[in-house]
């Protein structure tokens, strides 16, 4: 009886552990591993792309710098030898300084900092002076003599391009240029190239890793490589991607999390292995004991390894199809998550080659490229399609687009090319713009199909007018960029009427008429700016627009003449000290009219949204700022009339303007010249001098800063007599 109950046990083992352990080997050597390897090749795949594109904007920047450094260095030089640096080159630094500091997202100031014995700093606002503790702590921070011409110095939670343009060892002086780089702005961008949940560090200095998420992170000093790591019974997938910064190293980690990913699969896996151990274990004993004891059940031991109080106990079979059937759904998941990372790489490559980013790789190159990111068997050639939402709306009711509308929008685009095409992507290229690059069967017949339903359904959901600009032949990779700025051409020279638009650039194109501006116009247009009359500017703006549109017809002719226009009220801006941030920049109004297929609409906007603000600003600053600036320098004249040097450059250096400026503002608000009105503040003078003293005209003459004969000449031009006969006829009284 023992005998039969022990080989009863033997087989047991053999029909129970043998199946699970085999279940275990497959589930973690078929879906586990290979699940670990596609998200940690796709990870570093990924990300190192993501760091090689901004890896190239990063070198654009230096470039930037050093650029802006060589420059600052030509303007120094010049000045070297003076104890201190003339007002010009203040002012033109300063306005450098600016412009640098506003030339790229991630800058967000530039300095330029003298360390001489009177320490000061010029800044895009001008200049000011340091204290010399100031000036020390800057020298230990940006080592000014250092041999290093260019570095990147990180300080806690700033990041700075330093360039050391002056040494002089004599006098001990020394001259850097520093822009500080927005960190936050930087760890932003490397967070949004980063997976889901995911966590980006960065180690910009040798041994100190640093992080906007968390704080806990020197344990990455010990990885080197890019592989999966475990931490606090984690599992991660850990990228390492390393940047040369000028002689420094950047090394930047990607960390995402693989555990929820592979969880499902590792907790049937342990599972499983639990239960082959628990029943290899019991069935042990049970033998050694000889089988004395009654056998438990193996539905027993599941349940108390399970714990699954709810589930049918004597269906064990369905209970396991059940969780793998879980378990493919999981993976399901991640081949949608997987999709998801190709189509963003496509978008990524397409808007690199739009920019210009790969103008250095050849066609056959290019097409490599797009192969290695998931466009497999693509063709040398593609079809592209620019669609924009025009604001003329088909209702009379003037119809809003908002985010929801964008929406839709992008998710109509994309359902009709899943229809039409093999293999295609969609990239927003504007406020309610898309380009669409697509392999199909390239046929036109299909292509124009193609183009009416997007209008059909885009006028039935958004209800705006749609135009559709399209390459007439297919293009080559290397093409694309030049492509698409002509399928953006083509737009602008669409017929301003009301109604859906298709058309390729071949079709629409027409040369610019030159001729259509008309300079009469706008005169008009820069009289009613300045009078601040509402109705006169209105009147003018019409009658511009409304030849405009008589003789042309055209989109582009209407951007033209805007564009002309802009110029020139931004010369009036500038020439009177307005800044570009009080008024619409050229950029928005040009991008805005593109989208309006109405001359009413396009002239309202303008003088709506452009001119009568624009009127606005100028009546309530420049005419009553040059009014006030005006009066402060006659008072200057009256009390400095007796200075030799006094002359309109004179003048204009000492209230910072230009002569030109001052002659003509002088003459606008004081109805006369320069030089007549100081001569009217000293004759008025002499003839207080004629009455009041004995003085001889000749030293009259003298303390005026006349010779005899010219102030006979000037005082009779003016009086109608002589000096001396004015004395003569007001010593009377």
């Amino acid at each position: 009886m023992k005998k039969v109950l022990q080989s009863k046990t033997i087989k047991l083992l053999l029909w129970v552990s043998i199946p699970l352990l085999f279940m275990y080997i497959l589930l973690n050597f078929m879906i586990i591993l290979p699940l670990r390897q596609t998200y940690q090749e796709n990870h570093v795949k990924n990300m190192s792309l993501n760091i090689n594109n901004l890896d190239i904007e990063l070198n654009q920047l230096e470039v930037l710098f050093s650029f802006y450094g060589q420059s600052f260095k030509e303007d120094v030089d010049r000045y070297q030898d003076l104890e201190a640096f003339p007002y010009e080159l203040i002012n033109q630094l300063s306005d450098n300084l600016f412009y640098l500091s506003n030339s790229h997202r991630f800058v967000s100031n530039a300095e330029i900092v003298d360390f001489s014995q009177n320490p000061f700093i010029i800044s895009q606002g001008g200049t000011y002076p340091i204290s010399n503790q100031t000036k020390k702590n800057m020298e230990k921070k940006f080592h000014p003599y250092k041999d290093i011409k260019y570095e990147w110095i990180n300080l806690g939670n700033e990041l700075y391009f330093v360039e050391r343009i002056l040494q002089t060892k004599e006098n001990d002086k020394a001259i850097l240029l520093k822009v500080r780089v927005d960190k936050q702005l930087l760890f932003d961008e490397l967070n949004r190239m980063n997976a889901q949940s995911g966590m980006v560090a960065v180690s910009f200095t040798p041994g100190r890793i640093e992080s906007k998420q968390s704080s806990n992170i020197s344990w990455l000093n010990k990885y080197k490589k890019s592989e999966e790591v475990r931490y606090n019974k984690r599992f991660f997938s850990l990228t390492v991607n390393k940047m040369n910064r000028l002689k420094q190293e950047w090394i930047i980690y990607s960390i995402a999390p693989t555990d929820k990913i592979i969880a499902p699969a590792i907790r049937i896996k342990d599972l499983l292995l639990i239960i082959t151990m628990t029943s290899v274990i019991v069935i042990i004993i049970l033998n050694v004991l000889y089988t004395k004891k009654v056998y438990q059940p193996f539905t027993d031991a599941i349940n108390k390894v399970i714990g699954d109080e709810n589930r049918d106990k004597k269906d064990e079979v369905n209970y396991f199809i059940t969780k793998w059937q879980e378990l493919l759904e999981d993976r399901k998941q991640l081949d949608i998550l997987s999709q998801e990372y190709d189509v963003a790489n496509k978008r990524n490559i397409i808007r690199r080659i739009l920019d210009g980013y790969y103008t250095f790789l050849s066609n056959e190159e290019l097409l490599r490229l797009l192969n290695e990111n998931q466009w497999n068997g693509f063709s040398e050639n593609m079809d592209m399609f620019y669609i924009q939402i025009n604001d003329t709306s088909i209702s009379d009711d003037k119809h809003s687009v908002d985010e929801m509308s964008f929406f839709a929008f992008e998710n109509i685009v994309s359902d009709l090319c899943s229809e039409y095409f093999y293999q295609w992507v969609s990239l927003p290229r504007g406020d309610m713009s898309l380009l669409v690059v697509a392999e199909g069967e390239r046929k036109r017949d299909t292509n124009l199909e193609f183009i009416q339903r997007v209008m059909q359904e885009l006028n039935r959901v958004i209800g705006n007018y749609v135009s559709v600009s399209f390459n007439d032949k297919p293009v080559q990779l290397s093409n694309l960029s030049f492509e698409y700025k002509e399928l953006v051409n083509a737009i602008n020279y669409q017929k301003m009427k009301k109604e859906n638009q298709y058309f390729t650039y071949k079709d629409v194109y027409q040369p610019t008429k030159y001729n259509v501006y008309s300079i009469s116009d706008e005169r008009e247009i820069l009289l009613g700016i300045k009078n601040g009359d509402s109705a006169m500017l209105k009147s003018a703006v019409n009658k511009f627009y409304q030849s405009v549109y008589i003789s042309s017809q055209t989109l582009n002719d209407l951007l033209f003449v805007t564009s002309k226009l802009y110029e020139s009220i931004e010369l009036l801006a500038k020439e009177n000290g307005l800044s570009h941030r009080e008024y619409l920049s050229k950029k928005i109004i040009l991008s805005r009219i593109s989208k309006i297929i109405s001359i009413q609409e396009i002239v309202d906007f303008i003088n709506d949204e452009f001119l009568v603000p624009f009127s606005i600003v100028w009546n309530l600053k420049v005419k009553t700022s040059n009014l006030a600036k005006m009066n402060e320098i006659c008072d200057f004249i009256k009390k400095e009339y007796m200075n030799e040097q006094l002359s309109l450059e004179f003048v204009a250096e000492k209230f910072h303007l230009s002569p030109t400026l001052l002659s003509k503002e002088f003459k606008k608000q004081k109805n006369t010249n320069f030089v007549d009105y100081v001569s009217q503040i000293k004759l008025s003078e002499a003839k207080r001098l004629l009455v009041e003293s004995d003085l001889k005209i000749s030293v009259i003459a003298e303390n005026l800063g006349y010779n005899d004969s010219y102030f006979n000449r000037l005082f009779k031009k003016h009086e109608g007599v002589t000096p001396g006969q004015y004395r003569k006829n007001n010593k009377r009284f």
